[in-house]
């Protein structure tokens, strides 16, 4: 959803002038003439795993390091359980193909952790700009 609404406000961007042929142009096409190398959703995926980085490798008395291995007590109300900022860093783990004890592991060096993050989003851009046009 995300991406379709930053293709969309890049084709505003790059919309043709009445004097150009060209009215329909690939999003494809578009990304490699603005310079994007990721999209807003790997974006928001590295900044997600940066800072579950840095919350991982704070001292266990900070709050945001209790919160993260904490849980909370009473009634959930009805219906689906909202999800939680972990389970999005567990499905950015698996996408990276580790599992979320394997991060904590790697959290614990910064810098493998930095380039394990960096890496994860040159993977994602090199297979999705692989992937054919239709």
């Amino acid at each position: 959803m995300l991406n379709g609404f930053t293709d969309n406000i890049s084709k505003f961007m790059f919309r043709p002038t009445e004097q150009e042929n060209n009215f329909r142009r690939a999003n494809v096409d578009i990304k490699q003439d603005l310079g994007v190398t990721l999209d807003i959703v790997q974006r928001v995926q590295r900044q997600r795993l940066t800072y579950f980085g840095h919350v991982a490798r704070m001292d266990n008395n900070r709050y945001p390091n209790i919160l993260l291995h904490g849980y909370g007590s009473g009634q959930r109300p009805r219906g689906r359980p909202k999800k939680k900022w972990i389970d999005n860093i567990k499905e950015d783990c698996t996408g990276m193909g580790i599992s979320i004890n394997e991060a904590m592991k790697l959290v614990g060096d910064r810098n493998v952790w930095r380039s394990a993050v960096l890496n994860l989003g040159c993977q994602r851009a090199k297979t999705s700009s692989s992937s054919p046009r239709h």
